[in-house]
């Protein structure tokens, strides 16, 4: 079994495309090649997958560029930064 990072397979469709806390069961059904996203869809779609768990039929629409990308990021690392817990409560 191979992971590959790069974009040759993520678009493959006889290529698994796994993030593992949302679709480890399609590790399954590889033929060789098991495709990751990058970096970013990773932390975005962990962080979707339990709003999509509860509603199945709704869209969304990830379009932050530049400044507000990087605000973003920034918000969601003190989000996930225990110390900042507190203060978000």
């Amino acid at each position: 079994m191979v992971i590959d990072t790069s974009t040759a397979f993520r678009m493959k469709a006889t290529v698994p495309l796994v993030v593992p806390e949302v679709n480890s069961e399609d590790i399954e059904g590889h033929q060789g090649i098991i495709a990751s996203p990058n970096c970013s869809t990773i932390e975005v779609v962990v962080a979707l997958y339990p709003l999509h768990k509860v509603n199945r039929h709704s869209e969304s629409v990830m379009a932050a560029k530049g400044l507000r990308q990087r605000r973003l990021h920034k918000a969601f690392l003190r989000y996930h930064d225990p110390e900042n817990w507190p203060l978000l409560r």
